[in-house]
């Protein structure tokens, strides 16, 4: 493609600060956790029936028909966008975020799932079987022998080390009493469960999850010309939790406790889309599972919230997309230019060559190292091909031993066997 199929015109400029401006005001978190988490999670673990808990929202701070208005008068004046990849971007995101301000209007109506399930489909059941295997493995002790005060003070470290990169860093950390998350973003905050104690695996998770690859690629998205890097095109969710987890596990942050949780999570989507109430999940979880109250009542929280919230099942596809893309040679370092699905890596790098799109501000630790990332990616690669041609060497290996075997066989005596044996031996031969 040539550069003018990537220009940016000021029509493309007026429809991607539209956006901005809707999409700001969707914040779905806020708008589909329940406000009353606490006081549904006391009566549901209390109660002997484990009938389904019923959940309350915040009022809206908007009317979500009226933005959903503007997003189609925002889609009408795409048309002018003289670049078709661009026009397809934003009108894409047009439809994304008009399902988004459907979903926040469906809240605690039937009507909430099926749109669920268009922004983020079921698990496929190849999905399903790899989530069984996750939730398989025995459940490993963490040390939780770090306060809150230890943990607040490497994480003000860790944005020390990315403000030497560049000033332009911005992050907040805060506790907060109450969250649905052990951790979250909110713009340049990080919002962390207050807990008496964390373990180290978790501060690792914080740093490279919450801080390097969200904070960061949103941060990276908000220095680029086009305000949707960093708000994120559309579909960029499953390769941004698919990315932020390839972090975890690259900085040893995964443990078997992690990949039973997300593969819960993704057993209760499916679950979810079967038809399964609450309490009939809940009780899979602790029964057949061997997850506690409190983890059991938090995953089905995730998937039952606004009435059925399907986005637990992106994880983990997201994360082996991710990993594929790195076995295959991909370059790490392009997919924080900001937010963007692994669909549009080609036109990314075209844009970054370009010069349209400039090159991450923000790189984390991890993959600045390009010599451990080539070796690391070398050995995964050997274990991740399923067939290759036999070499030379190994043939000739192969064909000696063989050899070996048959000259062994031929100087044994031959056994004694009556006609029924040689029969039953002609049988299983075939």
């Amino acid at each position: 493609m040539h550069k003018e199929d990537y220009l940016v015109c000021h029509h493309a400029i007026d429809v991607d600060h539209a956006l901005r401006d809707v999409g700001r005001q969707i914040l779905l978190i806020p708008a589909l956790h329940p406000r009353n988490t606490a006081e549904a999670r006391t009566r549901f673990l209390g109660q002997r029936s484990k009938e389904s808990p019923v959940f309350e929202y915040r009022p809206l701070s908007y009317d979500p028909e009226d933005l959903r208005a503007k997003v189609r008068k925002v889609f009408s004046r795409t048309a002018k966008i003289r670049s078709p990849w661009l026009r397809s971007v934003f009108r894409a995101k047009c439809r994304e975020l008009d399902l988004k301000l459907a979903l926040v209007a469906a809240r605690g109506t039937p009507r909430f799932l099926p749109i669920s399930m268009r922004l983020y489909p079921r698990p496929t059941r190849r999905m399903v079987h790899d989530a069984e295997v996750l939730v398989s493995h025995p459940r490993s002790d963490e040390d939780r022998c770090l306060s809150p005060t230890v943990v607040e003070k490497e994480l003000r470290a860790v944005i020390r080390r990315y403000r030497k990169q560049n000033r332009s860093f911005r992050c907040n950390v805060k506790m907060v009493d109450s969250s649905l998350a052990e951790a979250s973003i909110s713009d340049a905050q990080l919002n962390i469960r207050k807990e008496p104690r964390y373990s180290k695996r978790f501060l690792l998770m914080l740093e490279h999850h919450e801080i390097g690859v969200h904070l960061v690629t949103a941060q990276n998205g908000d220095h680029q010309r086009l305000n949707i890097f960093r708000g994120g095109l559309a579909g960029y969710d499953q390769t941004q939790e698919g990315l932020a987890l390839f972090a975890e596990f690259r900085s040893g942050a995964i443990t078997t406790n992690r990949l039973r949780i997300l593969g819960a999570r993704v057993l209760a989507a499916d679950l979810l889309c079967r038809g399964a109430l609450f309490e009939d999940v809940f009780a899979a979880l602790t029964a057949a599972l061997g997850f506690n109250d409190e983890e059991a009542f938090s995953i089905c929280l995730r998937s039952y919230r606004g009435g059925g919230y399907t986005k637990d099942a992106i994880y983990q596809p997201g994360f082996l997309s991710v990993f594929n893309y790195w076995i295959a040679g991909g370059d790490l370092k392009t997919l924080y230019v900001g937010k963007f699905p692994l669909s549009e890596v080609r036109h990314v790098k075209e844009c970054l060559r370009l010069g349209i799109l400039e090159s991450p501000l923000f790189v984390p630790p991890l993959i600045e190292d390009e010599g451990r990332l080539h070796a690391e990616r070398t050995v995964f690669s050997l274990l991740h091909v399923k067939r290759r041609r036999l070499t030379g060497f190994s043939q000739l290996a192969r064909e000696e031993k063989r050899e070996e075997e048959r000259e062994e066989m031929a100087a044994e005596p031959a056994p004694l066997e009556d006609e029924s044996e040689r029969a039953m031996t002609a049988v299983s031969e075939v």
